[in-house]
């Protein structure tokens, strides 16, 4: 009775023991598949799998490897990562990331494909409201556009003076809209549009001496009448017949 009670025994471990081990190896294989995934596969399917996992050495189209290389660039916020991309473009825009996320003006220096240097230089001079780094834009839209953004996010209208005239009439306007300083009307260009600001700046600061300063007597009495209703004769109001008219 003893012994069978052992063997008994002995039997219920063996089997445990046995349950254990092929748990390990069912867990060891689960582990194998997952790492053997990319290699089952094949072409592009196989290279954008190894991109998933950042495996960027092993990948075999040249621009997916380029843009696995950028990640792993961003990730590790390290610039020098970007000079294994072999794309100038690609690489670019990895050191475009690179000094926009770490907020470094001076990595741009060294970019030499011209898209994302301008990229660059843009997208830093708004976020710090720096406009020398506007000058440093080739394309002249995209530096006007930097200048006009950088203008109107700090209240200065001397960097108007670098937009096209039209522009700059309207960066102007808001500057002086925002600044509530009628002064500013005279920098515009055509005399409708400089009469239609100083309306709207007797209006935003209740100022009815302003409206002496209007020189079209039409929009000059439109500003009076606003300040005595009772009197108007015309009260249509002027100020919103904007005019677009570069200087000549």
């Amino acid at each position: 009775m003893k012994n069978t009670l052992k063997f008994s025994l002995l039997l219920v471990v063996m089997l445990s023991l046995a349950l254990m081990l092929s748990s390990c190896k069912n867990q060891n294989a689960a582990v194998n598949t997952t790492s053997t995934d990319c290699s089952a596969l094949s072409g592009s399917a196989q290279d954008n799998c190894y991109l998933e996992a950042k495996k960027c050495s092993v990948i075999n189209d040249q621009s997916v490897k380029d843009s696995c290389i950028v990640e792993l660039a961003k990730a590790a916020k390290d610039i020098k990562v970007c000079t294994f991309i072999q794309s100038e473009q690609t690489k670019g825009y990895c050191q475009e990331q690179l000094a926009e996320s770490t907020n470094n003006a001076k990595l741009c220096d060294e970019i030499t494909d011209t898209y994302w240097k301008d990229n660059c230089y843009f997208h830093l001079s708004v976020a710090n409201n720096q406009s020398n780094l506007c000058s440093l834009i080739t394309n002249k839209p995209q530096r006007e556009s930097c200048f006009n953004k950088v203008a109107i996010a700090t209240n200065n209208h001397l960097l108007c003076d670098y937009l096209n005239p039209e522009a700059r009439d309207v960066c102007i306007y808001k500057i002086a809209q925002a600044t509530k300083n009628p002064e500013l009307c005279f920098l515009r260009n055509h005399p409708v549009n400089r009469d239609s600001c100083l309306i709207k700046m007797a209006k935003l600061t209740n100022n009815k001496s302003i409206c002496d300063k209007i020189g079209i007597k039409q929009i000059q009495q439109d500003c009076e009448n606003y300040f005595t209703p009772t009197n108007s004769v015309n009260t249509t109001p002027i100020e919103t017949e904007e005019v677009n008219i570069s200087a000549v």
